[in-house]
C-alpha cells in the first residue's frame, strides 16, 4: 500500500490551524504535537487518511466508518433520547451487518452527543476516491432504520472532516471527549456520563478483525444506495441509480472458471454501468474477482471496466439476450417472471 498520511488541527491560542500533515506511521508524534500546541483543548484529527500529501484529483482515502449522534444533553429528557438512539444504532448495525458490539467502538464527544467508529479493517475498505460519499449514502440509508434517527448527522461527510481527539477537552463546556464501552450505554445516567467527563478515561481497543459477512451485506448496500455522479456520456448512463435485476444480483455472487472470466466480468460491467452504478462498477467488480478460484489481473478488469463504459458511451451494451448467448443466463427459478423465460414459453 502507498504511504499514507493525516491531518490533525485545533485551537493553538487566538487562532485555529489545520492542515498539519504528518505520515500515518507517525500518528502518535502527531497527536502528541497538537495536543501540546492547544494545551489539550479542542484538538483534532481528519478521519480519513490519504495517499497524496496535497490530497490533489486522485487522492484515495481510508476511513473508519463513523456516525455523530447530536441532540440535547441539557436535560435527562433529551439524554435519554440520545442514549436510546445509540443504542438502536449499535442493535441495528449488529443486525443488518452480521457485526458483534465488540466490532463498534463508542465515545461521548465532551458536547451534545456520541461518536460511533466502525474499523475499515472490520469491513474490508479499501482506499477509495469517493469513500466519503459512500459512508454518506449507507448512513443517509441506516439512519430510516434507527429509532430517532433524524438526531444522526448525514451532512459531515466530506473527506476533510476533522473529528475531536479522544480525551482532548471541549472547549465550551470544559468536558473530554471520553470512550464510553456499549455496556456502560445501557444503564448511564446523565449525571454519571457529565461527571465520567470531567477527567481523561482510559481508552479501549474495539475488534478490527475482518468480518466477511459484516463486509457482504456493507457491499450490498453500497450497491444499493450509493449516489452516482458520471463523469462519462450519459447516453445509456442514468444519473439515478437503478435497482439491479434479481438474475444480475444472483450472477454477482457466481464463481467463474478460468475461460469464461473476461466475458462474464464485460457482462457485469456493462449491466452496473446502464443501472448507474458510476465508478463504483470498478469496486464492485473487484469484490466479485476476488471470489473466482482464478481473479483476473488487476489490469485486465481495469480494461474490461473502461471497454465497457466505452461502449455505454457508445449507445450500447450487453442486454437480458446477449447474456443469454453467452450462456450465463441464471436459472429460471431465480427470477420466474424473467421476459426471456416468459418469451420462450410462448412460444412453446
Amino acid at each position: 500500500m502507498p504511504e499514507q498520511y493525516m491531518e490533525v488541527g485545533g485551537q493553538c491560542g487566538s487562532y485555529f490551524r489545520r492542515n498539519i500533515i504528518f505520515p500515518q506511521e507517525q500518528s502518535g508524534t502527531a497527536l502528541l504535537q497538537i495536543l501540546g500546541k492547544t494545551g489539550g483543548r479542542d484538538a483534532y484529527y481528519c478521519t480519513y487518511l490519504f495517499d497524496r500529501k496535497d490530497r490533489s484529483e486522485g487522492t484515495k482515502f481510508l476511513s473508519p466508518l463513523y456516525f455523530d449522534i447530536d441532540g440535547d444533553i441539557s436535560t435527562d429528557e433529551g439524554f435519554e433520547q440520545l442514549r436510546i438512539t445509540v443504542l438502536s444504532l449499535a442493535t441495528r448495525l449488529c443486525m443488518e451487518l452480521r457485526m458483534e458490539t465488540k466490532e463498534l467502538k463508542f465515545y461521548f464527544s465532551g458536547s451534545k452527543g456520541f461518536h460511533v467508529f466502525i474499523g475499515s479493517k472490520v469491513l474490508g475498505i479499501k482506499p477509495y476516491e469517493k469513500l466519503n460519499l459512500v459512508y454518506k449514502a449507507f448512513v443517509q440509508s441506516f439512519a430510516k432504520l434507527v429509532e430517532h434517527g433524524e438526531l444522526i448527522d448525514t451532512k459531515i461527510y466530506d473527506n476533510k472532516r476533522l473529528i475531536r481527539i479522544p480525551n482532548s477537552i471541549n472547549g465550551k463546556t470544559g468536558l473530554y471527549k471520553i470512550p464510553i464501552r456499549y455496556e456502560e450505554l445501557r444503564t448511564i445516567t446523565r449525571q454519571q456520563l457529565l461527571d465520567k467527563a470531567k477527567t481523561r478515561q482510559e481508552d479501549y481497543l474495539s475488534s478490527d478483525a475482518f468480518n466477511q459477512a459484516a463486509a457482504a451485506r456493507f457491499r450490498e448496500y453500497i450497491m444499493k444506495h450509493q449516489p452516482v455522479q458520471p463523469k462519462h456520456s450519459k447516453r445509456m448512463i442514468p444519473e439515478v441509480r437503478q435497482d439491479l435485476p434479481v438474475c444480475m444480483r444472483y450472477l454477482l455472487s457466481a464463481q467463474i472458471a478460468k475461460g469464461g472470466r473476461n466475458d462474464f466480468a464485460a457482462m457485469l460491467a456493462s449491466v452496473l454501468i446502464q443501472n448507474g452504478y458510476g465508478d463504483t462498477t470498478l469496486e464492485i467488480l473487484e469484490a466479485w474477482n476476488s471470489n473466482n478460484d482464478e481473479p483476473l489481473s488487476d489490469d485486465e478488469l481495469r480494461n474490461v471496466y473502461k471497454s465497457m463504459f466505452r461502449l455505454a458511451g457508445s449507445g450500447r451494451g450487453y442486454g437480458c439476450s446477449s447474456i443469454r448467448e453467452k450462456g450465463a443466463f441464471p436459472p429460471r427459478s431465480v427470477c420466474p417472471k424473467c421476459r426471456i423465460y416468459q418469451s420462450q414459453q410462448q412460444k412453446g
